[in-house]
């Protein structure tokens, strides 16, 4: 927090006055009473304004019995349309036809921004309960499903944009028509994920990603073996041309 960095050198600066042993204390008084001042000035901002501001940006979880539940209930994937109208709500940005992690942002900044609270509790910054017991219990065990789901969205998102690359070089569809069947084959095993699977399901999310990740593979090792072969007969050919 910016406001942390300012405190930190003012702190700075007042550690070199306090140092000036050989100078009387009524020289330095006016540099002290500055320095009280601005700390209690950027401590008043960061109480009275910005964690006020925080807490009330996240009232809806502080209020709520169990503040994870609905958050945990959103389906893992979200595929980004070109018409989706969420999208600004997801975490990642990407393009039409690629998939996006669908964790709940809302959650994902509260367990980010805990752990930058928590290091301003000497001025007097205190965390909600419920907000400390996510960061303590949940954050970690999530961090890690997240980043094992994204495993299963790089692939498939990989593919994708492999299949987009060739076909803006050769300005055709060959991929999609050639690969159609598979491609929707993998999109069976990814289904599960766009609307049953939720974020509280950690075992079957698990084998979910496992199965998703095998079938991108597979998938993966058709594209790289015809895209070889495809370039070779069109290297062959200009040869003979």
């Amino acid at each position: 927090m910016w406001v942390r960095c300012l405190i930190h050198r003012i702190e700075q600066m007042k550690e070199q006055v306090d140092r000036l042993t050989f100078v009387e204390e009524a020289v330095k008084k006016p540099a002290l009473d500055k320095y009280d001042l601005y700390f209690s000035t950027f401590r008043q901002f960061i109480i009275q304004y910005r964690l006020k501001e925080w807490r009330e940006e996240n009232r809806d979880m502080e209020e709520s019995h169990n503040p994870m539940e609905g958050k945990l209930s959103k389906a893992i994937l979200v595929k980004n349309e070109e018409n989706v109208a969420e999208a600004k709500n997801q975490l990642l940005q990407s393009k039409p036809g690629h998939l996006e992690s669908n964790f709940d942002r809302q959650l994902y900044n509260l367990m980010k921004e805990v752990a930058t609270w928590k290091k301003l509790a000497n001025f007097g910054a205190v965390v909600p309960s419920y907000a400390d017991d996510i960061s303590t219990i949940h954050r970690e065990p999530l961090r890690v499903l997240r980043e094992y789901v994204m495993l299963a969205v790089r692939d498939y998102n990989q593919i994708i944009e492999s299949m987009e690359e060739f076909e803006e070089n050769k300005n055709d569809q060959l991929y999609r028509k050639l690969f159609k069947q598979h491609l929707e084959q993998t999109e069976k095993v990814i289904a599960p994920g766009l609307n049953k699977l939720k974020w509280s399901s950690k075992t079957i999310l698990e084998n979910f990603v496992r199965d998703v990740r095998k079938s991108c593979s597979e998938l993966s090792n058709k594209l790289f073996v015809f895209k070889n072969n495809t370039l070779k007969i069109y290297s062959k050919c200009a040869e003979i041309s």
